[in-house]
């Protein structure tokens, strides 16, 4: 029989290397992001602000899952405008048709896409870059003036 010291001291010792684990375990998994399956995740914002001074309509070009990347979540807010999705002929790529509603001076386009990116067997995803500003990027040649 074992006496009831050691007991203490085995059970304790197992609590331990079980609360390891699950701290192990808790950490592991929530530092990926959400959808996360071996890639990276983004979150792309567009925050577009309109005038209703014309009328007309206004397309704008929405991302795409493609085989490099999938979007796994996609949220919109519009604001004095009326927006239509959808899919372009010709490119066959997505789109947001935006249409000024009357009586609105300013409408707003607000949609959050996250995408997760699927790394690619032949070449490795480049390290994540901090923000630049317009003539960093310009130095560095990265944007062209128009």
């Amino acid at each position: 029989m074992i006496s009831r010291n050691r007991a203490a001291i085995l059970t304790a010792l197992i609590l331990i290397v079980a609360g390891a684990l699950c701290a192990w375990l808790r950490i592991k998994y929530t530092l990926k992001p959400a959808g996360s399956q071996g890639g990276r995740a983004w979150r792309l914002t567009y925050d577009i602000n309109l005038s209703s001074t014309r009328e007309g309509k206004i397309r704008i070009a929405l991302p795409d899952n493609t085989p490099y990347s999938h979007i796994y979540r996609e949220t919109f807010s519009h604001q004095g405008i009326w927006v239509d999705l959808l899919r372009n002929k010709r490119t066959q790529g997505r789109e947001a048709s935006v249409v000024s509603m009357a009586g609105y001076q300013r409408g707003r386009f607000l949609a959050h896409f996250d995408i997760q990116l699927k790394p690619d067997q032949k070449s490795k995803l480049p390290p994540v870059k901090e923000k630049m500003t317009a003539f960093q990027a310009l130095l560095v040649g990265k944007m062209q003036l128009v």
